[in-house]
This record gives C-alpha cells, structure tokens and sequence, in this order.
C-alpha cells in the first residue's frame, strides 16, 4: 500500500506541474493573440482607414469566427447521445432481473 501511494503521489506532482506548464502556456498564447490583434489593427490603419474603424473590422472578424466554432460546436453538442449505450444496457439488465427475480 505504501509503495502505491508513493506512485500516486509521485504521478499527481508531476501531472500538477504538467497542468501548471499547460497553463503557463495559456496564458502566453492569449498574450500572442493580443498583441497579433493589435498588429493586424495597425496593418488595416496603414490601409488609411481611421483606427476604430480598424478596430471594428477586427472585432467583426473575431465574431464571425466565434460564430463559426459556436456552430461547429452545437453540431458536435447535438451528435451527443444523452442515453449512452452502458446505461440503456444497464437499465435493461435490472429490467430483466426484475422479471426473474422479483423482490
């Protein structure tokens, strides 16, 4: 038993700084995009148009894209079987145990 807490113990310090990393991570990509949004608002102003037109055309693209993936999503949402497979199974054993062994 000890030798086993010892592996869990050892697996959930190293998953809990694997989890740190991936949020690390994060937070660095959300920096990228921001400063990748800003780059491209100051790409479209060199276009001539006045700066929050810019920033109303990038904010317009950002929609269109979470438009996108919101739809992308409710797709997957509506694939989703609330019934999964081992509860209709279950649910029809204790049927059946139900009608054999009567309690």
């Amino acid at each position: 038993i000890a030798l086993a807490k010892a592996d869990l113990s050892a697996s959930a310090k190293a998953g809990g700084k694997g989890i740190g990393f991936f949020l690390g991570a994060a937070v660095l990509a959300v920096f990228a995009w921001l400063l990748i949004s800003f780059g491209l608002v100051y790409a479209l102003s060199e276009t001539g148009l006045p700066l929050w037109a810019c920033f109303l055309i990038v904010a317009a693209l950002y929609l269109i894209i979470a438009a996108v993936v919101a739809f992308l999503g409710k797709k997957q949402f509506d694939k989703f079987s609330t019934e999964q497979r081992s509860v209709v199974v279950a649910k029809e054993t204790v049927e059946v145990l139900k009608t054999r062994h009567p309690v």
